[in-house]
């Protein structure tokens, strides 16, 4: 590393307390939907604040580029973290402490992850560092729920930045996430006829038919060595106590880091459905109709070696600052370039988290500072 490299480092191992601020300034903004605009606006802002032309692409990303010397061939490197959350429904969030626990909706998911990022630009130009390889910093949307990587799609779309590679920052502590889950997410919609529950009693019932399917995917058998998962996430449906619904809608998810697994799960999905539908119309006693359909988000999966150099260097890292690395499999921005074979992981944003998803979410800042110097120690052994 050269003197301004290593000052670098040293300021960012004595800079949780600043990561801390940036972070809850961050996680009291709202985020109404997955293109997280407000949110995007305020990175961007401070992204400028550190020189760099950051700016809004076309589907929300707020990307920005630190030009390398070019004295030596590097690859690019895009540094990310994700502006969305999955809390669309608040309006106002406001951060409070017990104790060392700092608690709001998105605290760490993945306000953490952007504070990196922007203590990362501001050690970069506080101490002008020069790198060989061009730093991309990417402040994305999408990786949430509905968002569906629309982000990383857009970001990877027609082969840009296919040579690059890719460290998306997000989650807690140290661990380093080099496979990832792929998912299927169908949305189910039941429709009937509805009716009278007295009156019409005996017409099928969509509720009914998607509790049979639901009962039915419970008897999935899954190998946790496969990291497999199913859950149905969200349900809806009817309008009144005394009314059999005329439509009733089911959100599933099934996750697997194997892609067979995967399959074989979407296969049973598939079949358990056609089972619940025939079941249900066997059960009425009159006008038996149903019409079921369903539309399915899909989340690519991938996986890096250990032995590719990103990953060493990742490790390497880790352990300069006195740490043990560990292996994650998760669900991050990291999927998309890794369906695509381009070099990419993920790696924590450093202190501890809980709660994650849910409006008690809480983040504790210890080990922050060797979290931070880890990921300048990556930049600069990546990009020169």
């Amino acid at each position: 590393m050269t003197s301004a490299q290593k000052r670098a480092v040293e300021y960012m191992r004595r800079a949780a307390g600043a990561a801390m601020r940036e972070q809850i300034a961050f996680a009291e903004i709202p985020c109404a939907t997955w293109r997280a605009r407000e949110r995007g606006t305020w990175l961007m802002e401070r992204l400028r604040a550190e020189g760099l032309g950051a700016s809004r692409d076309k589907v929300g990303n707020i990307v920005a580029v630190r030009a390398g010397t070019g004295r030596r061939k590097r690859p690019t490197l895009i540094i990310d973290a994700h502006l969305d959350s999955v809390f669309y429904q608040l309006s106002e969030i406001k951060v409070r402490r017990e104790g060392r626990r700092y608690l709001a909706p998105g605290i760490g998911d993945d306000a953490a992850g952007i504070a990196n990022l922007i203590l990362l630009a501001h050690a970069l130009a506080k101490f002008k560092v020069r790198t060989a390889g061009d730093v991309v910093f990417v402040g994305s949307v999408g990786e949430e729920g509905e968002g569906n990587l629309r982000g990383m799609r857009h970001l990877f779309g027609k082969g840009r930045f296919k040579d690059a590679w890719f460290v998306s920052v997000d989650g807690s502590g140290f661990a380093i996430t080099r496979t990832a889950l792929a998912s299927w997410s169908p949305r189910i919609v039941v429709k009937g006829l509805g009716g009278h529950s007295h009156g019409n009693f005996g017409r099928p019932n969509p509720v009914h038919m998607l509790a049979r399917f639901i009962s039915k995917l419970q008897t999935i058998e899954v190998n946790p060595e496969d990291h497999s998962v199913y859950n149905a996430t969200i349900i809806s449906g009817g309008t009144a106590v005394n009314v059999i619904p005329d439509e009733a809608r089911l959100v599933v998810n099934i996750r697997s880091a194997n892609p067979r697994e995967l399959s074989a799960m979407t296969a049973k999905v598939k079949r358990f459905l056609a089972e619940a539908k025939a079941e249900e119309l066997e059960w009425a006693t009159q006008e038996k109709w149903l019409d079921v359909r369903h539309t399915a988000v899909r989340r690519p999966g991938g996986e890096i070696s250990r032995e590719h150099p990103l990953v060493k260097t990742a490790v390497a890292s880790l352990e300069a600052e006195g740490l043990k690395h560990s292996w994650a499999v998760s669900s991050t921005n990291a999927n998309m370039p890794m369906s695509l074979g381009i070099p990419a992981i993920n790696i924590g944003a450093g202190g501890q988290e809980g709660n994650v998803h849910s409006t008690d979410e809480w983040f504790e800042n210890a080990g922050r500072g060797k979290a931070l110097a880890t990921l300048a120690r990556m930049v600069f052994a990546l990009a020169g």
